[in-house]
């Protein structure tokens, strides 16, 4: 479990998690559209859990 959550905390874990909450938070103050959220939230959870060749 602690290695899952250090895991969490590398650059990229850091960013997807920025974007995440910055875009949630424009989507429920109504300043990002359901039709700009969705895409751009799955292009980030596509970021981050995207695995390269070789890696486990």
């Amino acid at each position: 479990m602690v290695k899952k959550i250090i895991e969490l905390i590398t650059l990229k874990g850091i960013v997807t998690l920025i974007v995440t909450l910055t875009l949630a938070i424009g989507f429920f103050l109504g300043k990002v559209g359901s039709d700009q959220f969705v895409p751009l939230a799955t292009i980030v959870f596509m970021f981050y859990f995207h695995k390269k060749d070789g890696e486990d």
